[in-house]
C-alpha cells in the first residue's frame, strides 16, 4: 500500500477508510502529488479530521501538517468540501496553522481542485486578511471568468490571469514571489496575465477557505483539494500534478501516464521533458534521452554527470533500470502508471575549492576552506596554504566568514617565511597569480602582495585605478582597471624576462600599458596586505590567492573567475554598508545605491528611500516604498522594518551589511480588480 501522508496521525483506522473511497482503489494517493516542497494539503479523499466523510464532520484537516479548518456549515462529502455560498458556510484555520503554512511560504504555488455551481457571480476560494495578502477566486468580467490572487486591500493591483471556469472541475495552480508578477496555470495550461502585480505572504492571525473574512464574497459549489508549496513548482510539475487530479477527481486513467523526474533536482534537458507523458497505451514505445550528459543545477553552483535511469510503479517500486543515458521505452502491457527517473550524480561543486583549475596549483590561501590554526575565528593567527600548507601569519587581520580583513595600515599584514616563499613564489619561474579581493578605499596607494625588491614581485594598484604589477627597478606593467569597491577577481600571467604580462580582471583581458614583465626570485619572505617597509597596507579584504607554475590559458582564467563569483558571491568588505532596492535602481535612496564605505562598529547613519512614491522618467511605471530589509554576507536577513527613513547603525564587530529599501510595483487607485 502506498504511503498517503498521514504517518503524523498515525490514524490507521482513518486509513482504512481511507482506502476505499473514490481516487483510491487504484493506488492514486495524496502521495502521487509532488511532494517536494509541499507544505501543506487539505484532501478531500484522505481528511483525516474527525467526523470525515460524515456530513456533520467538523474540521477539514491538512494531511501534511495537521492544520485543521474548523467547518461551520459545510457539507463533507466521499471525496469534497461542499460550500452553500453564504455567510454561514465556511472553514476558518486559526493563527498557528496560518503561520505555520501560509505564513512560511514567501515564495511558492497554491493549487486548488474546486467545481463553482455558478457560472456568473464573483466568489473566494481562500482568503488570508490583508497583511498575509493571499486570496484566490474568480471574479466576471464580461463573460470571462478571472482568477485573481489578491494582494492586500491597498492600492496595489493584483495579479489577475484570464480564465473561462464555467461549471466544470478545475485545477488552478499559481505561482508567487513576493514583489514580483506571479504566473497562473488552469488544468495543466497557461493562463495570461492580465495585472502586472505580485503575491506576497507573511505572518498573520488566520485564514478563511470557502469565502473571505468579511463574509461578503462566498464560494458556492465544491473544493477537492488544496495544495500548497513553498517553492515555485516547474509547468511540468503543475502539469503532472493536473494529471493527479484528474485521476482522482475526475475519473482520469493514470495508468497511461509516464512521469519524467530526476533525482537531483530539476536539471538536464531530458527528452521528453520532465513531466508527464499523458495518453500512452499499452506496448507503446518512446524514444527517451537524458538530454546532456554533463549539467548544472538552475543556480549553477553544482555540476551533474548521468549516470542511467529507473522505472518505478504506482507503488514506488522500482521495476527496470539501466545505465543508458538514453533507450527505447516501452508502455507495459496491461498498461501501468510508470515514473522514469533520471540518475545524476554529483561530478564538481563549483562553489568548493576543487571547482578551481588544479593542473599546475603549487598554492592557494583560500578564505573559505583555509585550514589553519583558529580557522574562521576573529582571533585566527594564520592563513595557511591549503595545497601546500605554508603559512601567512597574520597580525592585526580578522577573519569573515569567506576571506581575511587587513585595516589598511602598518599594523596589519601578514608574512610567509622564507621556507614558504621559497616553496611557492620562487618554485614559479613561470606561471599564474590570481588574487580575489574587494578594497574598501581606492584613493590611497595600496598593496595586497609583496615580496622584497631581490625577489620582484609586488602586486597592488595606485590611486588613478591601475593594476600595478612591480619588478624591481624595471618598467612596471599598469592595467588600466577602476576596481571601485567591490569584489574583483584578478589574474596575471608572467614569465622571467617576457616583454609583457598579460592580466585579466573578472574574467575580461586588460592590456598593459607598462609594456615590462613579472618575475618571482629567491628572497627571504613574502608579505600579503601590506609590503616590507609597512607602507601602503591595503584597506580591504582578500578573499583568495591562487599561484600556478604554469601559465594558465585565457579559457583556464575565465572559468576561475566564474567560480569566484560563486564562492564569493557576497564578498564585501566589513567596513561597508551595500545599499540596493527591489527592483534595482528604484527611488533616489540617501545615501545613494551602491557602497557606503569605511564604517566602524558602531557607526550611525540616517538612511532613507528618498520619496515613498517613486516613477521613472517615462511616467509609465510608479513603485512604493514598503520598507526595508537588511542582509549579512552570507544573504541571511537580519533586520527589517515598515519605515522609509530610519537610522542604521554598524554592527559590532564590524560585519559587511547590505540594506534593501523594498520596492513594489503601485498602479493607484481606481485600477485595481476588486474583490471584496
Amino acid at each position: 500500500m502506498k504511503k498517503t501522508g498521514m504517518s503524523t496521525f498515525a490514524a490507521t483506522a482513518a486509513l482504512m477508510v481511507a482506502m476505499a473511497q473514490p481516487g483510491m482503489a487504484d493506488g492514486v494517493a495524496a502521495s502521487s502529488y509532488i511532494q517536494n516542497g509541499l507544505v501543506a494539503c487539505w484532501d478531500g479523499i484522505e481528511n483525516a479530521g474527525a467526523g470525515t466523510h460524515d456530513a456533520d464532520a467538523t474540521v477539514w484537516k491538512d494531511i501534511v501538517g495537521g492544520y485543521e479548518f474548523a467547518l461551520t456549515g459545510v457539507t463533507v462529502d466521499a471525496d469534497r468540501m461542499t460550500f452553500a455560498g453564504d455567510a454561514t458556510s465556511y472553514g476558518t484555520l486559526d493563527a498557528a496553522g496560518t503561520a505555520a503554512t501560509f505564513g512560511a511560504a514567501r515564495s511558492g504555488t497554491m493549487e486548488v481542485v474546486y467545481v463553482s455551481r455558478v457560472g456568473n457571480a464573483s466568489q473566494v476560494f481562500v482568503h488570508t486578511p490583508a497583511s498575509i495578502g493571499i486570496a484566490l477566486g474568480e471574479t466576471i468580467s464580461g463573460t470571462t471568468h478571472v482568477l485573481v490572487p489578491y494582494t492586500t486591500y491597498g492600492t496595489e493591483g493584483k495579479s489577475a490571469f484570464s480564465f473561462t471556469s464555467g461549471a466544470t472541475t478545475n485545477t488552478v495552480a499559481v505561482r508567487y514571489a513576493a514583489g514580483v508578477p506571479g504566473a497562473a496555470r488552469a488544468n495543466g495550461a497557461a493562463l495570461a496575465l492580465l495585472g502586472d502585480a505580485y503575491w506576497s505572504s507573511d505572518d498573520v492571525s488566520e485564514a478563511f477557505v470557502g469565502k473571505n473574512n468579511r463574509d461578503t464574497i462566498s464560494f458556492p459549489g465544491s473544493i477537492y483539494c488544496i495544495r500548497l508549496y513553498n517553492r515555485q513548482l516547474t509547468d511540468g510539475e503543475i502539469a503532472y500534478n493536473n494529471l493527479v487530479d484528474q485521476a482522482r477527481f475526475r475519473g482520469g486513467d493514470m495508468d497511461s501516464i509516464l512521469y519524467v523526474s530526476s533525482t537531483s533536482g530539476i536539471v538536464g534537458s531530458p527528452t521528453p521533458a520532465y513531466g508527464a507523458v499523458a495518453g500512452l497505451s499499452a506496448g507503446e514505445t518512446r524514444e527517451v534521452s537524458c538530454g546532456t550528459v554533463i549539467s548544472t543545477n538552475a543556480t549553477g553552483t553544482v555540476e551533474y554527470r548521468c549516470t542511467g535511469w529507473k522505472l518505478y510503479d504506482e507503488g514506488g517500486a522500482a521495476v527496470d533500470s539501466g545505465d543508458e543515458t538514453s533507450f527505447t521505452y516501452i508502455h507495459p502491457s496491461p498498461a501501468e502508471y510508470r515514473r522514469l527517473e533520471w540518475q545524476w550524480e554529483v561530478t564538481k561543486r563549483l562553489t568548493d575549492f576543487s571547482g578551481y583549475v588544479q593542473d599546475g596549483l603549487i598554492a592557494c590561501w583560500d578564505g573559505i576552506d583555509n585550514a589553519g590554526a583558529g580557522v574562521h575565528a576573529d582571533n585566527a593567527v594564520v592563513w595557511k596554504d591549503i595545497v601546500g600548507g605554508y603559512e601567512f601569519d597574520l597580525t592585526n587581520v580578522t577573519v569573515a566568514e569567506n576571506g581575511m580583513n587587513f585595516v589598511g595600515d602598518a599594523t596589519s599584514y601578514g608574512t610567509l617565511s622564507a621556507a614558504g616563499t621559497a616553496a611557492t613564489f620562487d618554485a614559479a619561474k613561470n606561471g599564474t597569480m590570481e588574487v580575489v579581493f574587494a578594497s574598501r578605499n581606492t584613493s590611497v596607494h595600496q598593496v595586497l602582495l609583496q615580496t622584497p625588491a631581490s625577489n620582484g614581485m609586488t602586486f597592488g594598484y595606485n590611486t588613478v585605478g591601475a593594476i600595478v604589477v612591480f619588478s624591481g627597478s624595471v618598467p612596471k606593467p599598469a592595467f588600466p582597471f577602476s576596481p571601485g569597491t567591490a569584489r574583483h577577481s584578478f589574474s596575471v600571467r608572467f614569465s622571467s624576462g617576457a616583454s609583457t604580462s598579460p592580466a585579466f580582471a573578472d574574467g575580461s583581458s586588460l592590456n598593459s600599458t607598462g609594456g615590462a614583465y613579472w618575475t618571482p626570485g629567491d628572497s627571504d619572505e613574502t608579505f600579503v596586505g601590506n609590503r616590507a617597509s609597512k607602507a601602503n597596507g591595503f584597506p580591504g579584504t582578500i578573499y583568495c590567492i591562487r599561484l600556478y607554475s604554469r601559465q594558465l590559458t585565457a579559457a583556464e582564467i575565465v572559468a576561475n573567475h566564474a567560480v569566484d563569483a560563486l564562492r564569493f558571491a557576497n564578498g564585501t568588505p566589513d567596513s561597508t554598508l551595500d545599499i540596493s532596492g527591489t527592483p534595482e535602481g528604484v527611488g533616489a535612496p540617501v545615501p545613494a545605491y551602491g557602497y557606503l564605505c569605511e564604517l566602524s562598529a558602531g557607526d550611525t547613519r540616517v538612511v532613507t528611500c528618498g520619496k515613498a512614491l517613486w516613477k521613472d522618467a517615462s511616467g509609465t511605471n510608479r513603485y512604493e516604498c514598503v520598507g526595508w530589509k537588511l542582509y549579512n554576507a552570507l544573504g541571511v536577513e537580519v533586520e527589517s522594518g515598515s519605515g522609509t527613513s530610519f537610522n542604521y547603525t554598524h554592527p559590532t564587530p564590524a560585519a559587511h551589511r547590505r540594506l534593501e529599501w523594498q520596492w513594489v510595483p503601485f498602479s493607484g487607485i481606481g485600477t485595481v480588480i476588486r474583490l471584496f
